[in-house]
């Protein structure tokens, strides 16, 4: 585990800050967009923006797991998919990003100053603190081929950041255990697999536990995921070890 001010001690620079705001960028705006949710809250009577952002934040999600349905249907067998099923779920996809587009550019027109927020734009750790509320904290992760960058930043003081030797391939093996528990293509109950507790522990230990100290004082968490670990609800991984289970 490394501390932004231990970084900044050992090379010169606040070098997890700096990465953080690259990072921000590739990550092509999904912390911004997280924010969006937060800085809503802080305005509750403006009822048409939070039904403007609330309507496009829903669109997003059900768009994700279409396509994340259509990615499995492309993974089986021929035989086993229903084509007007696969149809459907296109045309579906492609009306909710059309959908989202008049949105975010109604968002735009009429609240400008959430347009920073809703932009790929390199972000500071400051900035991200301004926007977070009393007992929130941002985590936000970022996969590369050979390691994954991890930050938790609280609402206020010192933020933590780790570097988990878990890269992409990892990552997206560990996701997709998981995944064939939560979205499987089972006919039957039997058919399920079991979830897997392990490869969930696994998880926690590489790219939550390291940064416990930016986040375990919060009572919500804003979770930003990067690649594979989109498709992931972090609530389901186990903060201990436990066997599956009765004894």
């Amino acid at each position: 585990k490394i501390t932004g001010d231990q970084v900044e001690h050992q090379v010169g620079i606040n070098a997890a800050t700096a990465v953080f705001q690259v990072a921000s960028v590739l990550q092509t705006g999904s912390v911004q967009r997280a924010l969006a949710a937060a800085a809503v809250r802080s305005q509750p009577d403006d009822a048409d923006l939070a039904d403007l952002l609330r309507r496009e934040q829903d669109a997003a999600q059900e768009m994700n797991a279409a396509l994340n349905t259509l990615a499995s249907l492309d993974f089986a067998p021929p035989d086993q998919v229903d084509q007007s099923v696969h149809h459907g779920l296109r045309e579906r996809v492609t009306k909710l990003r059309t959908a989202r587009v008049i949105l975010v550019a109604e968002i735009r027109a009429r609240f400008p100053e959430f347009t920073q927020l809703m932009k790929p734009n390199a972000t500071t750790i400051e900035e991200l603190q301004g926007d977070l509320l009393a007992g929130e904290a941002l985590i936000t992760i970022f996969v590369t081929k050979d390691k994954t960058l991890i930050w938790a930043i609280p609402n206020s003081g010192p933020f933590a950041f780790a570097v988990s030797e878990f890269g992409r391939q990892d990552i997206d093996d560990r996701v997709a255990t998981l995944r064939a528990a939560l979205a499987p293509n089972a006919r039957t109950l039997g058919d399920i697999p079991e979830y897997d507790l392990d490869t969930a522990s696994d998880l926690f230990e590489a790219l939550l536990e390291p940064v416990k100290s930016g986040w375990h004082s919060a009572r919500s968490l804003i979770v930003v995921g990067h690649g594979s670990l989109g498709y992931l609800p972090f609530s389901l991984l186990p903060t201990k070890r436990a066997p599956m289970g009765l004894e």
